[in-house]
This record gives structure tokens, C-alpha cells and sequence, in this order.
């Protein structure tokens, strides 16, 4: 199976940091890039190949800057991090976001995603 590369951006480095231990934890995650500062991880994603990027859409940056219609090029799947699933659902249900998570992550949740990622990405036994 195809290894999984990802990007967390967070602006909470706590709350980075946990869901980077998550990821890592699981088989298919070959890298994890983690970000507090949003314009760095952005410009990382530009320069290098990313399966899976774990946004925490409730930055300042990320609303200013239509994160998702910008950015989906160069990403296949965009999974959203948030604390309020209502406030996602109401402003961002329309939006590219592959699906969104909610705070506080534990790895169950995170082993489901990357599953569903995987799916989703249609990475095959090589």
C-alpha cells in the first residue's frame, strides 16, 4: 500500500502536536509536517507532494485567505479541524474539505479518517 504524506496546520501547537502523534501511529502515515504558522504550511504544500492536509479552518488566515478554493489543486483531500461542528457545517458544508474533525482528536477518530482517506484516494496493495 502506498504511504500517506501529510500537513497539519494548526494554530494551536497542542493541539498539532496531538493529532501529528495520532497520524504517526498509523502504518499507512509515512510523514507528518506539522505547522502553526499557516503561511509556512502553505508554502510547504506548494513546494512538496501532500496526500492529506488537516486544516484548522477557524484561523484568521484560513477564512481571509479562501483557503480551500486556493488550495485544492494541490491537495487531494483537505480534512477539516474544528471545535464546532455547527459552525462548520453552516459555514463551510458547500466548501472542497474532504470532511472535518472535531477537537478534542483521539485515535480512533484519526485511525477512521486516514481509513477513509485511503479509501477515498484509492491507494491499492503494490
Amino acid at each position: 500500500m502506498k504511504n500517506i504524506d501529510c500537513v497539519v496546520i494548526e494554530s494551536n501547537l497542542e493541539d498539532g502536536i496531538l493529532l501529528s502523534f495520532y497520524l504517526k501511529k498509523n502504518k499507512v502515515v509515512s510523514s507528518v509536517k506539522v505547522f502553526e504558522n499557516a503561511h509556512e504550511g502553505l508554502l510547504y504544500i506548494l513546494k512538496n507532494k501532500v496526500d492529506i492536509a488537516f486544516f484548522n479552518i477557524e484561523s484568521p488566515y484560513a477564512l481571509a485567505s479562501g483557503f480551500l478554493d486556493k488550495k485544492r489543486s494541490y491537495i487531494p483531500l483537505i480534512i477539516i479541524t474544528t471545535n464546532n461542528a455547527k459552525w462548520f457545517q453552516e459555514n463551510f458544508k458547500n466548501e472542497k474539505a474532504f470532511d472535518y474533525i472535531l477537537k478534542p482528536y483521539t485515535r480512533s477518530a484519526i485511525n477512521e479518517f486516514v481509513q477513509n482517506a485511503v479509501t477515498e484516494l484509492k491507494f491499492e496493495d503494490s
